[in-house]
């Protein structure tokens, strides 16, 4: 005998009622622990979305109007790290300082996650040079990582799992996977067995727009919630400089749209008043968080990043205008908006 595998652990009731909460890393996209697949057609953006997602955990800041838990990431830009360099900037918009520089690592080749050896080598690999236990690890793409395997059988789909839950149970890691979509076809490539082995599944897909581009992220399944509204951005390019070649440097840098704020943001030409259109932040966090957690006067705040005074304000202004409304949750009082926040144009008040 080679090896043996550790006898299951068995739980009485009380052991099962006193696990602890899900722990979310991004609120209502992924959770710690869970592992996620993001799939899309060649050049539909999931790569930058999932690099947008890994560094707002790595700062701890908001992604998608929701605030990552920070945390150290690991991401296997397997398709090379030339182009991927120059995404992080990008990305970014700004200087490369600070928690991002600290918590964020990438590995560009040499990872193979079809068999246990390989994947209890990453394991060591990771220990020895990342300080911290990782909170997310992307590997992109899913393809490049199970070298030799058939995506297609669900016997070698289920060992590139097996070695996911491998190294998301030794760190308590969230896994997600970036995936191709299969030709011609709105689901992914591969076996039908990954649907039910992740808990997470997102689809990206590419649209035209009169100016840039679009990715719009649908929400496929969320494995104890429900699935996100669609959320939407704009391919916006940037330049980088120019590289010791003298050839231009660019990349690709995802700004969030939604109907909210495109409507909100153009209530100017509508008539309705300026305090309601410097509202309009504090009305999309509202709209955005109900679907997670509704939120108190004192956790806009905090998102916003604005005194609790001006929060109340803006609240407040919101509420006068019909498109918030205040109900309570659990004795505690929330932000709900209104009808007429998702459609705020549809009417008039002339």
């Amino acid at each position: 005998m080679t090896g043996h595998r550790s006898a299951a652990r068995i739980l009485t009731l009380d052991q099962i009622l006193a696990q602890p909460d899900v722990e979310p890393l991004v609120p209502g996209v992924i959770n710690a622990g869970e592992i996620g697949m993001l799939f899309g057609d060649p050049g539909a953006g999931k790569s930058f979305i999932a690099l947008a997602l890994g560094l707002a955990v790595a700062g701890g800041e908001h992604w998608a109007g929701r605030k990552a838990t920070e945390g150290t990431v690991l991401y296997c830009a397997l398709e090379g790290l030339a182009g991927f360099r120059d995404r992080i900037p990008a990305a970014l918009g700004k200087d490369t300082s600070g928690k991002v520089r600290d918590r964020f690592f990438a590995i560009g080749s040499g990872v193979d996650l079809s068999s246990a050896v390989e994947a209890t080598r990453l394991v060591s690999a990771i220990e020895e040079k990342i300080p911290e236990k990782p909170s997310l690890l992307v590997i992109d793409t899913l393809h490049r990582a199970a070298p030799g395997s058939d995506e297609n059988s669900a016997q070698d789909m289920g060992a590139l799992i097996a070695s996911c839950d491998t190294i998301r149970e030794k760190f308590g890691t969230a896994v997600l996977l970036v995936h191709h979509s299969r030709k011609a076809s709105d689901t992914y490539r591969g076996s039908t067995a990954l649907h039910a082995d992740v808990d997470v599944m997102m689809k990206a897909t590419k649209t035209e727009a009169d100016s840039n581009p679009r990715v719009v992220l649908t929400s496929l399944k969320v494995k104890d919630g429900e699935p996100f509204g669609d959320i939407t951005f704009e391919m916006v390019p940037v330049s980088l400089g120019v590289s010791r070649w003298g050839t231009e440097r660019r990349s690709i840098r995802l700004v969030e749209t939604d109907p909210v704020s495109t409507a909100l943001s153009s209530l100017a030409a509508h008539g309705w008043s300026r305090s309601v259109r410097d509202a309009w932040p504090a009305l999309d966090a509202i709209v955005r968080y109900t679907e997670v957690e509704p939120l108190s006067t004192n956790q806009l705040a905090e998102h916003l990043e604005v005194s609790a005074a001006t929060a109340r304000r803006r609240a407040s202004e919101l509420i006068r205008a019909g498109y918030v409304q205040r109900r309570k949750v659990r004795g505690y009082a929330r932000l709900f908006p209104t009808p007429r926040a998702i459609s705020p144009t549809g009417g008039s008040d002339d």
